[in-house]
């Protein structure tokens, strides 16, 4: 099974509905891969990054690997089960420099723990070596909630390095008014310059990260909980839907504009 693949393609999406930076299209990476001076590439070369990222007209190419994907390994025994782990090298080069911007070994952990790593479920499709990870049936299980946090982590991983790429957008972050159903609207007005069919990154506060000695506020952590789609707006609202996740009131949007 070709599990990078289905990552990869994971983080596209989560990097596509952020909007801080625009993937490149799989069939065009695919067809680039395939010519003969890229075929035998080694892409632990940054230099060898560098001249497939030119190829692409890319600013930036991320490499990894999949290191482990299965049972979280523990010492004690829980009749509850275990967790599921998936553990990913990556790396991040800009082309234009072909300097490392940023790399790490990312881990991604299961929320619940369980003795099925996909719930007894049978994913048929994924006998043909390509598993669509998007699946919200895939993502309910143990070696899903694995995958998604994954994902999460190499996304902000990503999105950590953009000042060293030197990135040419801002955003700020709208909050959610209120909810009904699959529909949330936000306190932003049309002046934000969206349109009808964006999609918005749902974010939720955490926790906060204080100053050990004086206690003052240094910033606060939040985590991507779902996300919306544009449906309609005014001067005053952005109405959108509930594409996947949940939202509440109060949760934080995302919103990148150049």
């Amino acid at each position: 099974m070709d599990v990078g693949r289905g990552l990869s393609e994971l983080v596209a999406q989560y990097l596509d509905v952020d909007g801080t930076y625009q993937p490149v299209e799989r069939e065009k990476v695919e067809k680039v891969l395939a010519r003969q001076e890229f075929a035998q590439l080694d892409l632990t070369n940054p230099a060898n990054v560098r001249k497939l990222g030119k190829a692409l007209r890319a600013d930036a190419v991320l490499v990894g690997k999949v290191r482990y994907m299965g049972w979280r390994r523990s010492r004690r025994k829980s009749k509850s089960g275990r967790k599921a782990l998936v553990g990913v090298d990556a790396r991040l080069v800009a082309v234009r420099s072909g300097a490392v911007l940023s790399e790490a070994e990312n881990w991604g952990v299961s929320d619940r723990t369980g003795k099925a790593l996909l719930g007894g479920k049978q994913f048929e499709e994924f006998g043909n070596g390509r598993p669509d990870f998007a699946r919200a049936d895939f993502q309910s299980t143990l070696l899903g909630e694995a995958v998604v946090a994954a994902v999460d982590r190499l996304g902000n991983f990503v999105l950590d390095a953009r000042e060293k790429l030197g990135g040419r957008q801002f955003s700020v972050t709208a909050m959610v008014l209120s909810v009904d159903g699959p529909e949330a609207v936000l306190n932003v007005g049309q002046g934000m310059g969206l349109k009808v069919g964006r999609r918005l990154p749902v974010l939720r506060e955490t926790g906060e990260v204080k100053d050990r000695t004086s206690g003052i506020v240094l910033g606060r952590l939040t985590r991507r909980v779902a996300v919306v789609e544009v449906v309609s707006m005014d001067d005053l609202a952005v109405v959108t839907r509930v594409v996947s996740g949940g939202v509440q009131v109060g949760d934080g949007v995302k919103i990148v504009m150049n």
